[in-house]
């Protein structure tokens, strides 16, 4: 990591908010959240998955990402480097373990690499946490994460949204994990968006985005 990292908003409470991509995938994550929040700027990525980086670099050459290094293997990504540098870690990590498309073996499955992304989290201590999979991962996994994260000292809400709400001409639903530290005055979910959005719970019911609690909700059918 001998690269200069960026100087964080965190310090004020303002400016631009910066982020560390896990298993960036070819950065679907990366930009929503540039479209939903203009300030938001990823800095970093690690993806393994050769075609996907080069994807990555792609979207970087036309402008629809910033322009960022690449690291290729998030079990040595250190992330001590990263502490006071970026406001959210994001992370896409395998869905395999998890999905009912596959064997479904979590933490058996050797593409299990939650325990990497839980480790840079804990090093890089961001404000916030943005994690995506797929739905099953609710039933299996779940309670690992949200134990970790909770261990970590974070206050987290999980939400189940499909492609079709955002205008998809397909229903693939996926769980998306928003966690907060706890006790951190700059970790306030209202920093993150620009107006007030309704946060709908697996059980369909919505709540306060600001105010949504760390506990599981029901799993889907």
């Amino acid at each position: 990591h001998d690269l200069a990292l960026p100087s964080s908003g965190r310090a004020s409470g303002a400016g631009d908010l910066f982020g560390l991509s896990l298993c960036s995938g070819a950065g679907g994550l990366d930009l929503g959240l540039t479209i939903a929040m203009p300030g938001y700027r990823t800095v970093g990525h690690v993806e393994r998955e050769t075609y996907a980086a080069a994807i990555l670099v792609a979207r970087m050459e036309e402008a629809a990402l910033d322009p960022a290094p690449v690291w290729d293997d998030v079990a040595s990504f250190d992330g001590r480097p990263w502490r006071g540098a970026v406001d959210i870690v994001t992370a896409g990590y395998p869905c395999q373990p998890f999905s009912v498309a596959g064997k479904r073996r979590g933490a058996d499955d050797p593409r299990h690499l939650w325990p990497h992304v839980a480790r840079i989290i804990g090093e890089a201590e961001p404000s916030f946490v943005f994690l995506e999979n797929v739905a099953h991962h609710l039933r299996l996994g779940f309670p690992e994460v949200a134990g970790g994260l909770v261990g970590m000292g974070y206050r987290l809400a999980a939400g189940l949204f499909t492609a079709a709400e955002v205008g998809a001409p397909h229903k693939r639903e996926r769980l998306f994990i928003l966690a907060h530290r706890e006790h951190d005055q700059l970790a306030d979910p209202a920093r993150l968006l620009r107006d007030l959005v309704e946060w709908r719970q697996p059980n369909g019911d919505a709540a306060d985005v600001a105010n949504a609690t760390g506990e599981r909700q029901r799993e889907p059918a």
